[in-house]
């Protein structure tokens, strides 16, 4: 049977688009097995509105907020807001939309029953047009410096929800500061900053490398245990890995800055060693670290 042309351009066109799919598939389990241990999950202070799924996820370890938000704020409210910053997108995929004014009322609930209050001011809260012209701010505790939420509402079915955790920029380390800690107490602990589920070292982790580098050729009996721990956010068994990964990214790169490998171990405990309690944000805050061990 012969063809015509466009009998000829409909085949050629689902020859390709069934390659394309075959392509995606392979694309995305790639991407899947490459972050496995770093699926994103709620937050722990809030969970997602029911019916909804997590669509994608940023998590910066510092950075500032600044919020285009809804009406306007409570009279001496902050207009930004900087620390750990959490920012996740939802949305529903099939079923039925949750719709503007549930996405609101729920998080509303969720932040007041944490012992915090909304910030806006000055629109009507029950009119589904209104909640979508700028972001709603919620603090998730009665404390002086509270977690924040910043809920943006794109529509009745998506909506993106940040959660600002307070914290201050972790200072530099010299070799100095980590010497007298590993005198007084054998351990000096560093809060290398990470992108999450990753073990690449960042701009400050180099600094940090640099100077426990230092730390050891000023003194060259010294060995050390490099040590990764994690919060219990995530599986315990991929806490590990990660732990053990970035100990790793820390005792290669130590190595590569001139000191002899053989002076130096590394070992991921994930959220098996937590020196804070993980229910709060700043207890995991202290749990994120890099210890430095002196080994007898």
């Amino acid at each position: 049977m012969q063809m015509n042309a466009q009998q000829i351009s409909n085949r050629l066109t689902r020859t390709w688009l069934a390659a394309l799919g075959v392509w995606l598939v392979a694309m995305t389990a790639g991407i899947g097995s490459a972050h496995a241990q770093a699926t994103p999950q709620d937050h722990p202070l809030l969970s997602r509105v029911a019916g909804t799924e997590l669509m994608n996820q940023t998590v910066l370890e510092f950075s500032v907020v600044t919020p285009n938000v809804a009406g306007k704020l409570v009279k001496g409210s902050p207009t930004s807001f900087e620390g750990r910053v959490t920012r996740t997108d939802y949305g529903t995929l099939k079923g039925t939309a949750p719709g503007e004014i549930k996405i609101y009322r729920s998080y509303l609930a969720a932040a007041k029953k944490l012992g915090g209050r909304p910030l806006n001011d000055g629109i009507n809260f029950n009119d589904r047009i209104a909640l979508v012209t700028g972001a709603h701010v919620f603090t998730l505790s009665a404390a002086d410096k509270p977690p924040v939420a910043v809920l943006d509402i794109t529509n009745a079915h998506n909506y993106m929800l940040t959660i600002v955790e307070p914290s201050e920029m972790e200072e530099a380390v010299t070799a100095g500061q980590l010497a007298d800690q590993i005198k007084k107490t054998g351990v000096a602990t560093l809060h290398i900053n990470f992108d999450t589920g990753k073990s690449d070292l960042k701009t400050d982790g180099q600094a940090a490398v640099r100077e426990i580098a230092a730390l050891l050729k000023a003194d060259p009996s010294l060995k050390l245990a490099i040590e990764g721990h994690t919060d219990n956010v995530g599986s315990a068994a991929a806490n590990r890995q990660l732990s053990a990964a970035r100990a790793k990214s820390v005792m290669v790169a130590v190595a590569a800055a001139g000191v002899d490998a053989k002076r130096l171990s590394a070992t991921g405990y994930g959220m098996d060693r937590p020196v804070a309690d993980n229910s709060t944000e700043d207890g995991r805050a202290k749990n994120r670290r890099v210890d430095l061990v002196k080994v007898k």
